[in-house]
């Protein structure tokens, strides 16, 4: 369980959802509030956490890949499986 105030958990959420749906402006939001790129949010029924990033590259969202990277998130910190997703764009970068 995290340590993370509640608002805080709920607003990493939103940032993973953000990224898995390619919504920009959304992730600039969370990204400006100060919300942690790096912190790992278990989605849907995965055995690892996942950063927004490996979710934004997953999907194949580049925008959100590159905002995130200018955010400074982490690229060796994608999953705590430490893994990246195979074909994505990502893996161009």
């Amino acid at each position: 369980m995290s340590s993370a105030p509640p608002r805080q958990r709920a607003n990493r959420k939103a940032l993973h959802f953000a990224a898995k749906d390619g919504k920009t402006e959304d992730v600039r939001y969370y990204i400006d509030m100060g919300i942690n790129v790096d912190a790992y949010v278990y989605v849907h029924s995965c055995t690892y956490g996942s950063t927004a990033l490996y979710i934004a590259a997953a999907n194949g969202h580049v925008a959100v890949v590159e905002l995130l990277l200018a955010a400074n998130a982490q690229i060796k910190s994608a999953s705590e499986a430490r893994t990246m997703p195979t074909v994505t764009p990502a893996s161009t970068i």
